[in-house]
């Protein structure tokens, strides 16, 4: 909290990036070029801090209609989300990272029908991550397991970074 400034560079549920993709975009070359300009917006003393899941803890195992949830708006109106996976991992490591694609679907007693998303997420490990950041010219200063700060482990459900210029 104490910087001066503060810079967000892509926060939130990922539905612009899902959309970007759709459309042809968010291939490794544009990890890249995301990277480099982060790491050009970033002052000599600045931090980039991301967080993304960690796909050793496998958290889409989990993804199953039993393990729904449900939340409120803050007009009240409930809302279930089941996901249900409909590819799992390629299981293939390495810069490509593993993919998962599934189906979430959401329903709620004031809607005429249920809404269903297709998804396929991409889940690059710490070792990927701090390539692409590499390449870019940042290095990881710091990374966690979670946002306790707990230390990164195989059952860690994220990977939080913080890098800097290299």
């Amino acid at each position: 909290m104490s910087a001066e400034t503060v810079l967000d560079v892509g926060c939130g549920t990922g539905e612009l990036l899902r959309v970007a993709r759709q459309a042809g975009h968010v291939g490794d070359n544009e990890i890249r070029a995301s990277l480099a300009a982060i790491r050009s917006a970033l002052t000599p003393d600045g931090r980039f801090a991301f967080e993304t899941r960690n796909p050793l803890a496998r958290a889409w195992e989990a993804w199953t209609p039993d393990h729904a949830v449900e939340v409120v708006s803050a007009a009240g109106a409930v809302v279930r989300m089941a996901h249900e996976v409909d590819t799992p991992a390629d299981g293939e490591r390495g810069e490509s990272g593993e993919t998962v694609s599934f189906t979430s679907t959401f329903t709620s007693p004031g809607w005429d029908r249920p809404q269903v998303s297709r998804s396929t997420l991409r889940f690059l490990d710490a070792d990927a991550l701090a390539a692409f950041l590499s390449g870019a010219g940042l290095v990881v200063d710091e990374q966690f397991g979670d946002w306790d700060r707990q230390s990164l482990t195989d059952k860690s459900p994220e990977i939080i970074i913080i890098a800097r210029r290299g």
